[in-house]
C-alpha cells in the first residue's frame, strides 16, 4: 500500500516567517511575468507610504489562500516583495470585506492608485493587469464604478498587449512557466473579461475592447502539491450570460416601430434560442430549483445549502450568482411584452389569441421567475454575500412584482388566476428583498452611489404596492414634482468633501431600468431610453 504524503499548513508566525525572510533577489525572478530574463533590481528610494507593513500582512494573511482571480498562496508568501500597487489594493478589498473604518479603506485605495501611476514606466506584466482589475472592482464595490473606469480600461488594452487572450499552453515564449504560473495568467484574463462583460450588461456606454475567450481555456485546477486553484468552469457561463443580457438591453436601447414588433422580435428569438442553448450546457448540480415558484420551503432550503455546500467556498457566490443571473435574463427577454397588459388599448377582449396566448404565457413566466430569483435572498445572507452585482437580479424581480401589482389590469388576472399573487406572501417577498438592498447600500460606505438610486426606487415600489393593496388610489401628501433616479458620481479620495465632489449624475448601472415607467406618477429612472419607450407607451 503506497505511502499517503499530507500537506500541513504552517501556523501564522510561520507564515510570517516565511514571508519576511523572502530573498528580494528569488522572489523578483520567481514572479516575474517573464522568467527568462533576469530581473534588476530598481535602486531608487521608495516611497515609506508604499512600503509593506507587518499590519497589512496580517490583515490580508489567511488560512484559506485560494481564490478565484489570482494565486493567493503566493501573494501570502511572497508579500513584501510583492509590487505595492498590487499589495495595496489586496490590503483595500481584505479592508473592505473585513468591514474595517472607511478611512483604511479609502486609504489604501489611494495609496494603490498612486502606485500603479508611480509604476507605470516599469515593463507591465499579468500581475499589472490584476493591479488594475482589482482597482476597478474595489472602486464598484464602493458604489463608484466610474473611479474605476480608466483602470479597467488599461487592463483590457494591457490583455491585447500582453496577448492573455491567448491560452498559455498555446503560447511558445511561455514555455518556460509552470502548470501554477500559466493559470495564474489565465486567471489575470478571466477576472478581467468577466468584469468587462458585467459591465457590458450594466451600462449604455461600457468599455467593450474586441476580446474573446475562444482561444483561452477555462479556469482549471491546479495542486502543487496542495490546491492552489479550483476549477470552475461556472465563470465562463456566467460570462456568456452577461453577455446576453447586455445584448438585451442594446435591442432595448430604443422601443420597435410597433407593438407586433415586441411580440415578435427576430433577433430578440434568435438570442433566446442561443441562451437555451447554454443552459443545456448547465449541469443540473448547479441549478437551485424550488419546488414551487410562490414558496421556499425549508426542504428546499436545506436542499439548497446541501448542494452548495457540495462546492468549496470559493465557488458559492459564483454558483448563487449563476443561477440569479440565468433567472433575470429569463425575466429580461419577456419583461417588455410584460407590460403590454398595463395598456388599456391592448386588453384581452381587444387582441387575437395568439397575442392572448403569448402574454398569458408571459405572465406565467414572469412571475414565476420573480419569485424564484427572491428565493435567493435568504442564501445570500446566509453566505453574507452583499455586492452591487447581485442587487440587480433581485430588482429585476421587483419590477416585475411592482408592475404586475399595480400597473397591470385586472382583466388579466382573470384569465390567468393562477398568477394572482396573494398579497401577505407577496409583500413579505418584497419587503425581504428591500432590506437585503438596504444592507448592501450600507456596505458602499459613504460615497457609495450604485445602490443608492436602487434602493430609493424599490422603497418606492413598495410604498405604491401597499397603498394599491389598501385601495388608496393616490395619496394625498404626494408631491406633483417630477423626480428621477440617478447615480451620484463622487470621488473616492478620503480627503475629498463629499458635498464638493458630487458634482454628475448619470444612468445607474442596471440591465433595463423602468423601460418609460413611472413609479407612483413621478418617479422616473435615468436613462437615455426612457423617454423614448415613454412615449412609446403613450402612443398605444
Amino acid at each position: 500500500m503506497s505511502e499517503v504524503t499530507y500537506y500541513v499548513k504552517p501556523t501564522v508566525l510561520e507564515q510570517f516567517i516565511i514571508a519576511s525572510e523572502a530573498p528580494l533577489a528569488d522572489s523578483e525572478s520567481n514572479n516575474s511575468c517573464q522568467p527568462d530574463q533576469t530581473s534588476n533590481i530598481n535602486m531608487m528610494l521608495e516611497d515609506p507610504d508604499l512600503m509593506p507593513k507587518i499590519d497589512d500582512w496580517l490583515l490580508v494573511q489567511s488560512r484559506n489562500r485560494i481564490f478565484f482571480s489570482y494565486d493567493g498562496d503566493e501573494f501570502i508568501t511572497g508579500f513584501f516583495t510583492q509590487p505595492a500597487a498590487w499589495r495595496l489594493i489586496n490590503c483595500a478589498a481584505k479592508a473592505y470585506g473585513k468591514k474595517l473604518p472607511e478611512f483604511n479603506q479609502l486609504s489604501y485605495f489611494r495609496r494603490a492608485r498612486r502606485a500603479v501611476i508611480r509604476g507605470m514606466q516599469e515593463s507591465p506584466c499579468h500581475k499589472l493587469v490584476q493591479t488594475l482589475y482589482f482597482i476597478s472592482l474595489f472602486a464598484a464595490w464602493k458604489g463608484q464604478p466610474e473611479a474605476g473606469r480608466p483602470f479597467l480600461k488599461m487592463a483590457l488594452e494591457l490583455i491585447l498587449k500582453l496577448r492573455l487572450n491567448i491560452d498559455p499552453d498555446d503560447s511558445p515564449w511561455l514555455g518556460k512557466l509552470t502548470s501554477r504560473q500559466k493559470e495564474d495568467r489565465r486567471r489575470a484574463f478571466w477576472g478581467c473579461f468577466l468584469h468587462m462583460r458585467f459591465h457590458y450588461a450594466v451600462s449604455s456606454d461600457a468599455i467593450y475592447l474586441d476580446i474573446d475567450a475562444n482561444c483561452i481555456k477555462p479556469p482549471g485546477a491546479v495542486n502543487c502539491p496542495f490546491p492552489i486553484f479550483h476549477a470552475m468552469p461556472e465563470v465562463e457561463w456566467m460570462s456568456e450570460i452577461y453577455y446576453f443580457i447586455g445584448s438585451i438591453r442594446r435591442i432595448h436601447s430604443r422601443p420597435p416601430k410597433s407593438i407586433d414588433d415586441l411580440l415578435a422580435s427576430s433577433k430578440l428569438n434568435n438570442l433566446q434560442y442561443c441562451f437555451i442553448q447554454l443552459q443545456t450546457h448547465v449541469p443540473l448540480e448547479y441549478i437551485l430549483l424550488a419546488e414551487s415558484p410562490a414558496t421556499i420551503t425549508e426542504q428546499d432550503f436545506i436542499r439548497f445549502l446541501n448542494q452548495l455546500n457540495a462546492f468549496v467556498e470559493g465557488r458559492r457566490l459564483f454558483v448563487l450568482s449563476l443561477n440569479i443571473e440565468l433567472l433575470s435574463a429569463m425575466s429580461l427577454f419577456n419583461r417588455p411584452q410584460l407590460y403590454l397588459t398595463g395598456l388599456s388599448s391592448y386588453s384581452p377582449i381587444y387582441i387575437s389569441q395568439s397575442s392572448r396566448e403569448i402574454l398569458t404565457a408571459c405572465i406565467q413566466q414572469c412571475l414565476d421567475v420573480a419569485f424564484r430569483i427572491a428565493h435567493f435572498v435568504p442564501l445570500m445572507v446566509n453566505f453574507g454575500t452583499y455586492t452591487y452585482a447581485v442587487v440587480l437580479p433581485f430588482f429585476e424581480s421587483m419590477n416585475v412584482f411592482w408592475f404586475v401589482w399595480c400597473r397591470m389590469k385586472r382583466i388579466w388576472w382573470t384569465l390567468v388566476p393562477a398568477v394572482r399573487p396573494e398579497w401577505a406572501n407577496l409583500h413579505n417577498v418584497c419587503s425581504n428583498i428591500v432590506e437585503y438592498v438596504r444592507d448592501v447600500y450600507e456596505r458602499e460606505g459613504s460615497k457609495g452611489g450604485t445602490t443608492s438610486p436602487i434602493l430609493q426606487c424599490m422603497e418606492a415600489m413598495l410604498r405604491e404596492m401597499v397603498d394599491v393593496a389598501g385601495g388608496i388610489l393616490e395619496r394625498s401628501d404626494r408631491c406633483e414634482d417630477i423626480l428621477v433616479f440617478e447615480m451620484k458620481i463622487a470621488s473616492l479620495d478620503e480627503d475629498d468633501d463629499q458635498d464638493v465632489v458630487e458634482q454628475k449624475a448619470k444612468e445607474p448601472p442596471c440591465y433595463l431600468g423602468l423601460l418609460g415607467m413611472e413609479i407612483d406618477g413621478r418617479l422616473r429612472w435615468s436613462g437615455p431610453s426612457e423617454e423614448s419607450w415613454r412615449l412609446f407607451w403613450k402612443l398605444y
